[in-house]
């Protein structure tokens, strides 16, 4: 049984997607007195009670979860709440021979960006975090490190002069403090997002996709409204990259739409015009 808050539907999704645990029955336990079970069943948990409740109430619930599971899977039916998603074959072979090249091509200078962030500041030279990708799949994302160490600590303090407002899903500012001089020039010029060719090659991101989402951002995305846009390729570029990455006017309402709208019709030709329109779109503001 587990106490359900808002911030652990992440972790539900999780759980439905894990082919060891996809069948455990989820039990979330009300103890604001908000009375949410309707929100709640939608992320994908079996039922909602509003504390106190019994542990024969919830033993017996959970014994009727599981005799019903078993008789999907009598009747051959799949017990997955999760749409899966996997990368076109086409799709993979372009993203694997792009990366390969492009990481030969830009072998020195990565090199010199390399040497230019560790003289020029303490820290490390590449900066992982936690992301979400295509299904919710969670990864190490890649980047040169342009800011300063523990970055991600200060974005609360920060989230007043957030673009898409103090209360945005996403975080993104002009003239960010946290950014080192060497990093605004490769955040300018997204060379910071060169490592994330390591990404692609390991199957973690595709070339052009949605952009993988940190932790705190993805949670609040998990709806039904929004998880559409988790059922498209994660990529280095995108819609988002080319459309809209320099506007300041755009809010979050406006990149999940572009998300989406790739979700649902992306194409080979698609990702070609977005590939070219990502070179004029480098010298925009990277900040993401």
């Amino acid at each position: 049984v587990q106490t359900l808050m808002r911030e652990d539907y992440l972790f539900v999704h999780n759980i439905r997607r894990d082919s060891a645990y996809c069948d455990t029955p989820i039990i979330g336990i009300d103890r604001s007195g908000d009375n949410p079970s309707v929100e709640v069943l939608s992320k994908g948990v079996d039922d909602c009670f509003i504390a106190p409740v019994s542990w024969d109430v919830l033993r017996t619930r959970i014994n009727d979860i599981r005799e019903f599971r078993m008789m999907l899977k009598e009747a051959g039916e799949s017990s997955a709440r999760e749409d899966q998603y996997a990368i076109p074959r086409g799709k993979r072979v372009f993203d694997m021979v792009f990366a390969l090249g492009a990481l030969a091509f830009w072998a020195i200078p990565m090199l010199f960006i390399a040497i230019a962030i560790k003289l020029s500041s303490k820290g490390p030279i590449f900066y992982s975090s936690k992301r979400i990708g295509t299904g919710y799949n969670e990864f190490g994302f890649l980047k040169f490190r342009s800011m300063v160490p523990d970055a991600d600590k200060l974005v609360e303090s920060l989230r007043a002069n957030n673009q898409y407002g103090a209360d945005g899903a996403f975080f993104k500012m002009k003239n960010d403090p946290r950014v080192t001089p060497i990093g605004r020039f490769i955040r300018n010029t997204s060379l910071d997002e060169l490592p994330q060719l390591i990404n692609v090659l390991k199957g973690d991101m595709s070339i052009v996709g949605n952009r993988p989402l940190p932790l705190g951002e993805a949670e609040t995305l998990t709806s039904e409204e929004w998880s559409e846009r988790f059922l498209a390729p994660a990529g280095i570029t995108g819609k988002w990259q080319t459309s809209g990455r320099g506007k300041d006017t755009m809010d979050t309402d406006s990149r999940m739409a572009l998300d989406i709208e790739y979700a649902r019709s992306y194409s080979p030709m698609m990702d070609l015009k977005i590939l070219f329109k990502t070179i004029g779109a480098m010298k925009q503001d990277a900040n993401v």
